[in-house]
């Protein structure tokens, strides 16, 4: 559950956003915080996608089926 959560960075970019704007952030942490936002949401669909086919061939093969 808390894979399929990664993706939902929106909080972090408006908090980042924000600490820009009032200059609590500088531009380099404000395009890390960006960046790592960006690369969480293309690799958690990936990762959880091989987590849970790891899951279901699992399940097959204890005899469970998988629907």
């Amino acid at each position: 559950l808390g894979i399929g959560m990664t993706p939902r960075g929106e909080l972090g970019l408006i908090v980042a956003s924000l600490g820009l704007a009032v200059e609590v952030l500088d531009e380099v942490t404000y395009a890390e915080l960006v960046g790592m936002s960006a690369l969480t949401t293309f690799l958690a669909p990936l990762i959880l996608t091989k987590i849970c086919s790891g899951l279901r061939e699992a399940d097959e093969a204890q005899g469970i089926p998988a629907t």
